[in-house]
């Protein structure tokens, strides 16, 4: 399968991600919110220099629904 690149703003992505870790179970979205969220966070890590403490709002967990 080809991979597509998206251009998002830091805020756009966790906004995307959040989204689809509140979508219900049984659509079998959490495997891509995972995905997501990992990208965001590796990306955010390295771009962010070594003294800076600060984080960017990372995705927060889907909750289990039924």
């Amino acid at each position: 399968m080809e991979n597509v690149t998206l251009t998002l703003t830091v805020q756009e992505a966790v906004d995307v991600a959040n989204i689809i870790g509140q979508l219900p179970t049984q659509s079998n979205a959490y495997p891509l919110f995972v995905k997501i969220k990992g990208q965001i966070e590796a990306q955010a890590q390295a771009a962010q220099p070594a003294s800076q403490a600060a984080e960017p709002a990372a995705p927060e967990a889907a909750p289990a629904a039924n």
